[in-house]
């Protein structure tokens, strides 16, 4: 069984986002090309290349433009900057699904 969506995109690439890619690729639901991680940290974004095969960057508009599903998969404290540099970049095309603890759907809202 696969999903009905061309691509899933991750804001952050730490634990919870490591386990839902492991659980999405366990289950056979999408490929691992057909994940896209935005991660800052260089040793991150080369485990998760080389641990599942998914594709990683930096750039917010790279992940903007090529996922259609956004999660976000980053510490509640770091919401409003990380963010900040998505804010133009989603549109009504994007389902942003959030993980983050204590981030209101207002709070959201207001951020993107």
């Amino acid at each position: 069984m696969s999903l009905p969506i061309d691509t899933i995109g991750f804001v952050g690439g730490g634990q919870m986002a490591e386990a839902m890619i492991r659980g999405i690729l366990a289950a056979g639901l999408i490929a691992p090309e057909k994940i896209l991680v935005a991660e800052p940290t260089e040793s991150r974004r080369n485990f998760l290349q080389g641990q599942y095969g998914v594709a990683c960057t930096m750039d917010a508009a790279a992940l903007c433009s090529s996922c259609q599903v956004l999660v976000l998969a980053i510490k509640p404290q770091l919401a409003a900057a990380v963010l900040g540099q998505y804010s133009a970049l989603v549109t009504e095309r994007h389902l942003v699904i959030s993980i983050m603890a204590g981030v209101t759907l207002a709070a959201l809202a207001q951020l993107l």
